[in-house]
């Protein structure tokens, strides 16, 4: 499922045909067509909008693929639903939805309203007069009441849970059976589950390795944006761990599937061992299993958070790991905690040339962004003082012309001054990144 939008996104108007701006086109009539072009894909790729503004939408995607895009819309669409219950109706209508079961007030009890009394010996007995049964047959009447209004108002929830679903989405929960059993009672919880299965877990027309792998791809590849806050990451980060656990059969099974490769690690830490004569028991297992899939998932999201803001948090990691002092966060909620708290420099575009680890390495084993950056040599060019992704020389140190990956330098294109005397000889020294 993909992204909430408006269905005014992505919008544009064909242009008018007698205008001589349109006529012509710009220059050899190239501009109308595009302009041309671009009404045509924003009409076909209009955003599908829903029924209702009031909640989100819950729209296809794509590509099976794009998981983690339809779990986080469905989360935010979910707790859209629930502020919509609560400002509308009522808070049980809400609090049922958020917690995906019918949440009903307590049904009155016949013993609240019996009154004590002595019988003919003396003794205290419970008894219900006529007065209790009055009032017991009154909380009932109310009990009954609020029930039914909580229940009318999920019904009329249903409604607009149903029209905010995309036509794709409908005629895939129409495959169901039942689905008429459901439409029928407008059971907008039942409604909700089954967007959220197919959300979470893919439908029964997907091969189901493809969407083990698939889902597998998305959870190790998830990465923070650029422009994208840490709170929503750790809120995608999340999304995409459900899903995974969702696929696998329930909280915690997506990585629970590493426990005996956690387990062993952890107790080699502490000098224990899981098989042998004095292997450690059952209950210890499990505990290491769970610190296991704890640091699993904090070590997943401190890796893709992005680099070019948390690169050196990230860093120092490593380099106290090395000292021995680990200081990674051993949860995700440590982590989310730690990085919302980073103060980012904003002014230093480093980490552009990195990899997906953020690293970068010179074959004299000095690790680049360091205190001697200004020094190193762009690999593309061989010129110290910059990186290849800021690189704009012409020509080599050496004096030729530069034919990197494809890319061919004009001659009559001089290099810029640089202070730096282009008959001096290289010195041999090359950065290689991985």
């Amino acid at each position: 499922m993909g992204d909430e939008s408006s269905a005014e996104s992505g919008g544009g108007t064909k242009p008018d045909a007698n205008n001589s701006q349109g006529r012509q086109g710009g220059r050899h009539g190239k501009g109308k067509k595009k302009n041309n072009a671009n009404a045509y894909a924003s009409d076909k790729e209009k955003a599908f909008a829903g029924q209702s503004d009031k909640i989100g939408v819950f729209t296809a995607q794509p590509n099976h693929g794009a998981r983690a895009s339809g779990t986080a819309q469905y989360t935010e669409t979910h707790k859209s639903i629930v502020t919509y219950a609560a400002d509308e109706y009522n808070s049980r209508c809400s609090k049922s939805i958020a917690k995906g079961k019918l949440i009903l007030p307590t049904k009155p009890d016949e013993n609240d309203y019996v009154t004590n009394v002595k019988d003919k010996d003396g003794a205290e007995v419970s008894t219900l007069t006529e007065a209790g049964k009055v009032r017991y047959t009154k909380a009932c009447e109310r009990w009954e009441k609020q029930v039914e209004e909580i229940k009318e108002s999920l019904r009329c929830v249903y409604q607009i849970v149903w029209n905010n679903c995309d036509p794709t989405v409908q005629a895939t929960l129409k495959e169901a059976e039942d689905f008429d059993d459901m439409d029928d009672e407008m059971d907008v919880l039942e409604l909700l589950a089954r967007i959220k299965s197919l959300t979470f877990k893919g439908t029964a027309t997907t091969d189901p390795i493809y969407s083990i792998v698939m889902m597998m791809k998305e959870v190790f590849t998830t990465r923070q944006g650029k422009k994208m806050t840490v709170s929503k990451f750790n809120d995608d980060f999340t999304s995409i761990i459900k899903a995974a656990d969702g696929m696998f059969g329930g909280t915690g099974k997506f990585l629970a599937i590493f426990d005996s490769l956690l387990t062993t690690v952890i107790a080699t830490e502490n000098g224990e061992t899981v098989t042998g004569d004095n292997a450690i028991n059952d209950d210890k297992q499990k505990e290491y299993a769970k610190q296991g899939r704890d640091r699993m998932a904090a070590m997943m999201f401190t890796l893709g958070t992005d680099r070019s803001r948390y690169g050196d948090t990230v860093d120092q990691m490593q380099q106290d790991f090395l000292k021995g002092n680990n200081s990674y966060p051993n949860k995700q909620t440590a982590a989310y905690t730690l990085f919302r708290n980073v103060k980012v420099k904003n002014s230093q575009p480093r980490y552009q040339d990195r990899d997906d680890d953020g690293h970068q390495f010179n074959v004299n084993g000095e690790e680049s962004g360091g205190s001697g950056a200004g020094n190193r040599l762009c690999f593309r060019c061989g010129r110290p003082g910059h990186i290849a992704a800021k690189c704009s020389e012409a020509k080599h140190v050496d004096g030729n012309v530069l034919h990197t990956m494809g890319e061919v330098a004009e001659e009559s294109s001089p290099p810029a001054d640089d202070g730096i005397d282009d008959d001096v000889p290289d010195d041999g020294s090359v950065e290689h990144e991985f």
